[in-house]
């Protein structure tokens, strides 16, 4: 990676991993480099998601990693699964952001790209985590650095 392509030379680059699977999570945390810039924060639980999106700035993410199956932490609590983290994303999302659908849950995920690309999301990936390789991966992160680096200049 290019220095110049870091977002900033104190603030590293910051992805939402809404992810359930400790395998999942562990795989797209070693498939980064060592000296990666990259800090992807796991989230398991779809209504701490929510509450992340809701509290953060529409720029704190530089790009956020859906799963649509996720965990209840509270039986009593209301499920939220990937869709519901989408939908929490029209209102507290920056359009730019680019967003990796990685479901391996077809209709949840065809529900999820599809209501960010109709919303005017224009960088949204899809690819079932199956499917997804490491370089997949890795250019999916160029892209938020390289959507970070022009939200630096904006501000």
């Amino acid at each position: 990676m290019s220095e110049n392509l870091r977002t900033s030379h104190d603030s590293p680059l910051r992805i939402l991993l809404v992810e359930n699977s400790s395998r999942r999570i562990q795989t797209f945390t070693r498939w980064l480099p060592d000296d990666s810039d990259v800090v992807l924060r796991p989230v398991r639980i779809g209504n701490i998601a929510i509450e992340m999106l809701r509290r953060d700035r529409p720029r704190d993410w530089m790009g956020v990693m859906l799963d649509y199956d996720l965990n209840l932490f509270d039986k009593s609590a209301v499920y939220r699964c990937g869709g519901d983290v989408a939908q929490t994303m029209l209102a507290r999302t920056d359009r730019e952001i680019p967003v990796l659908v990685h479901s391996m849950n077809p209709a949840g995920a065809a529900f999820m790209c599809e209501l960010l690309v109709g919303a005017g999301f224009d960088n949204v990936t899809c690819i079932p985590f199956e499917d997804v390789t490491r370089r997949d991966f890795l250019e999916w992160i160029d892209r938020c650095r390289e959507v970070a680096v022009v939200h630096l200049e904006d501000e």
